[in-house]
């Protein structure tokens, strides 16, 4: 049996109320690999100072995101409020807006995809089913990778991956309860022995 943390309420965000070691290092690995891959994928010599830092705490909060939002204890978190989930989802047209500003030559690429994201995770919040939860987030999660692939805005290498990263946060990681699907899973298997 794996021990639990007991995580401080200003973590709650980030962790749930009870973790473990493993999702915690996961978690912040999984953010400073992101943080790494979007520097390396921006042309730093063309952003300001606060922009290089704005550009390294959105790349920070998106990569530890997605693997926090998968965890069991972050999904129960979020799952137990709809006002909480939709605080966090609300919370996420910062993202956009500050990413604007970095790249004001993509504004409408920004838009266009920042629309699509928020919109498929508000609709996903609405969606009460488990499975049929799953199901749809991996529809939009699928649809907006290829539209990613084959936007015809002209993207640069380091927004569009943090616009997979965006997308695999918030319409796969955050939008799915993994908590009950993991739990579903258990009792099936329960139940088959």
């Amino acid at each position: 049996m794996e021990d639990k943390l007991d995580i401080p309420s200003f973590l709650h965000e980030l962790h749930g109320t009870q973790s473990n070691w493993l999702n915690i290092f996961l978690t912040y690995l999984c953010a400073l690999l992101a943080t790494l891959a979007v520097l390396k994928t921006t042309d730093s010599g063309l952003l300001l100072n606060w922009q290089k830092y704005v550009l390294i705490a959105l790349s920070i909060d998106l990569g530890g995101g997605v693997f926090s939002n998968f965890t069991f204890a972050t999904s129960k978190y979020y799952a137990d409020s709809f006002k909480r989930s939709m605080f966090f989802i609300t919370l996420h047209l910062l993202q956009p807006l500050v990413l604007s500003f970095i790249f004001p030559a993509h504004l409408l690429g920004i838009t266009f995809c920042s629309v699509y994201i928020l919109t498929s995770a508000l609709l996903l919040n609405f969606i009460h089913q488990p499975e049929h939860k799953l199901s749809f987030a991996v529809f939009f999660t699928f649809a907006g990778f290829l539209s990613l692939q084959i936007n015809p805005l002209a993207f640069s290498s380091a927004l569009q991956l943090l616009f997979s990263i965006f997308l695999l946060k918030l319409s796969l990681a955050f939008a799915v309860p993994w908590h009950v699907l993991g739990s579903q899973k258990e009792k099936s298997q329960e139940h088959s022995l």
